[in-house]
């Protein structure tokens, strides 16, 4: 039986959609990169310790149930790379985050 190789997949941003994040004319493809960066994952688990330190767990800070996503708030999309994440990541529960994102 053969094996399949294993690629390693690398979770960085080329500099040109860095770029485009940083000056906040990026397309949803950027953004998903973003998403998958090891930056964002380093701030999305500083939001994480942040906010289940000041709520006492993983809480939807909008209806008190269990959290399981972190949402940019608007203005957090102004300053990808460089977020306050006690002002622009908050916990929310998934229906909530789809709530927050119909809205616009």
């Amino acid at each position: 039986m053969r094996q399949r190789s294993r690629r390693t997949v690398k979770h960085t941003i080329d500099s040109a959609t860095r770029l485009r994040l940083l000056v906040g004319k990026f397309t949803p493809a950027d953004y998903k990169k973003y998403t998958r960066s090891n930056h964002w994952k380093a701030k999305k688990a500083e939001a994480w310790a942040f906010w289940t330190e000041l709520l006492g767990g993983r809480v939807c800070i909008m209806c008190g149930r269990p959290a399981s996503q972190m949402h940019h708030k608007p203005s957090g999309y102004k300053a990808l790379f460089r977020e306050d994440v006690k002002q622009m990541l908050v916990p929310v529960c998934m229906s909530c985050h789809r709530r927050q994102h119909r809205k616009g």
